[in-house]
Parts: C-alpha cells; sequence; structure tokens
C-alpha cells in the first residue's frame, strides 16, 4: 500500500469511526453526510470521496460491524470450549456447550454493545430500507462466517452423535432467530422474576431445540448451562 493509499484508508476509518458515534447517540437516521462533515471537520464534498452516499456509508459500517463480531464471537467459542474441557463435561455435553456458544455469545455482545447490535441486526432481519438490493446483499456477505460458526459447532455435534443428522445452517438459523427475538425482550427484564428474564429465556430456547434435534436431556441442560455459565 502507497502512502496515499495508507492515508486514504486511515481517514476512511475515522469517518466511519465518527459515523458510528452518531449512530450510537442518534441512530441511523440521525446519521447525514451533511452532519458527518460537520463531525469531522470536513467539507461535504470531501466525504463524497470516501463514500458517494448515505448508503455506502451504511454498507460500510455494517460490514465493518460483522466482521467485528465475528472475531468476538470466536472468542466466545473458544472459551466457552475452554470451560467445558477444563470442567470435564462428557463428550455429548461439551459438544452441546459448543453448540450453544455463538448463539448465547451473540446474545451477550447485543447487550455489551447495543449500537452495532442495531446495525447488524438490521441485516439479520430486514436490510435497512436506505440499501439497494445489490448493496444490501453485499453487506449480507458478512454475515455468512457468522452463521458458519454455529454452523460448524451444530454439525460436529451431530458427527459426535450429540444430535440427529440434520442441515446445520437450517439449525443455525432457528437458534439465530430465537436468540435474535429475545434481545426485543431486554428492556423487560427489569419487571420480571429471573426465570423469565432474557438470560433464562435464551437458555429455555436452546435446550427445547437441542432436545428437538435429538439431543440427551440431561446433556443438553449441562451443555446449555456451562455455556451460560463461561459467557456470563
Amino acid at each position: 500500500m502507497s502512502r496515499r493509499e495508507e492515508r486514504r484508508a486511515r481517514r476512511s476509518e475515522a469517518v466511519l469511526d465518527a459515523a458510528m458515534e452518531i449512530v450510537r447517540g442518534e441512530g441511523l437516521e440521525g446519521l447525514t453526510i451533511a452532519r458527518l462533515a460537520d463531525r469531522v471537520d470536513a467539507a461535504v464534498g470531501a466525504l463524497y470521496r470516501y463514500f458517494p452516499g448515505k448508503e455506502a456509508l451504511v454498507v460500510a459500517l455494517q460490514t465493518r460491524a460483522l466482521a467485528a463480531l465475528r472475531l468476538d464471537l470466536e472468542a466466545c467459542a473458544e472459551k466457552v470450549e475452554a470451560a467445558a474441557r477444563r470442567g470435564r463435561l462428557a463428550p455429548p455435553a461439551r459438544a452441546l456447550a459448543a453448540a450453544a456458544a455463538v448463539p448465547l455469545g451473540y446474545l451477550a455482545e447485543s447487550r455489551r454493545d447495543p449500537a452495532r447490535h442495531r446495525l447488524i441486526a438490521a441485516v439479520l432481519a430486514a436490510p435497512a430500507p436506505v440499501l439497494s438490493e445489490a448493496q444490501a446483499l453485499e453487506v449480507e456477505q458478512g454475515v455468512t462466517p457468522l452463521l458458519d460458526l454455529a454452523a460448524r459447532r451444530l454439525a460436529a455435534a451431530a458427527d459426535a452423535g450429540a444430535l440427529e443428522p440434520g442441515d446445520p445452517l437450517v439449525r443455525t438459523l432457528a437458534l439465530w432467530a430465537g436468540v435474535q427475538g429475545l434481545t426485543l425482550f431486554t428492556h423487560r427484564d427489569r419487571l420480571q422474576p429471573p426465570a423469565r428474564r432474557v438470560d433464562a429465556l435464551a437458555r429455555e430456547v436452546l435446550v427445547a431445540l437441542l432436545r428437538g434435534w435429538g439431543a440427551d436431556a440431561r446433556a443438553t441442560r449441562s451443555g446449555v448451562e456451562a455455556a451460560a455459565r463461561a459467557l456470563a
């Protein structure tokens, strides 16, 4: 990369950082090129050299958020798997703990960084309407590695006999849909007893789905609880 390209890359990242600050404070609706230009002390025309419009800016923000989340979920999965090994779980429970790690990690990350979660939820649920179909598909490519993290672990659980054979991607989407839906309940937690709060409900969703795919009841509960403890 030439010096000019390095300067451009650094400037682009700085612009995205500023855009994310606006999104954190005001949501995507509050993000405009004019407001961003004021935030970074630049002319509007200068920003168009980096991002030709809000649509391109949103694509860049979502793509970056997906890449960062993938790294965080990989770390969550590794943490759960290490804890399961240390805890000497039986092999079926260990495989099911690994299968639960990514969806539970996603729930934990949604709370740790709500603004990033909202950006990503727009991709997983319904791509932001400001994006064209081509742009939405571009962002969608960043979702595939996230789904693969969970799908690989579900496939491994089936290979180990902890689950019945089945399409790991379909199962991943079912798990993700359940956890994603629960993120809408987060603000109700303060009004609920512990058994009805989101974390407890997420464990119940995972247990029900894994049991439906043939997992042993005791191994499922043990694996899911171990994953939840590791991520607490």
